[in-house]
């Protein structure tokens, strides 16, 4: 599971709210295949976020350096992103 990926699509859902002003329900699918557990913890807890987003950094999970770098504009955005939301 991406942290980037997590983040643009949390940020898409908010707009949408912002934007519809209608109430929101977040929905899970494919469970089955990867379980939602950590999911749920990112949006209930933001340290444990910021440690993935750290993970996922220091690992590059196939990223370019630029984008997987903790210093690169992709995780500095959604860090910033991750403080708004």
């Amino acid at each position: 599971a991406s942290v980037h990926t997590f983040m643009s699509n949390m940020l898409y859902a908010c707009s949408m709210l912002y934007r519809a002003k209608l109430p929101m329900v977040v929905v899970l699918n494919k469970t089955d295949v990867v379980g939602c557990e950590f999911v749920k913890e990112w949006m209930e807890d933001y340290e444990s976020f910021q440690e993935a987003l750290d993970d996922a950094s220091s690992s590059g999970n196939g990223y370019s350096d630029e984008m997987a770098g903790g210093s690169g504009y992709y995780s500095s955005l959604t860090r910033s992103l991750s403080l708004v939301l």
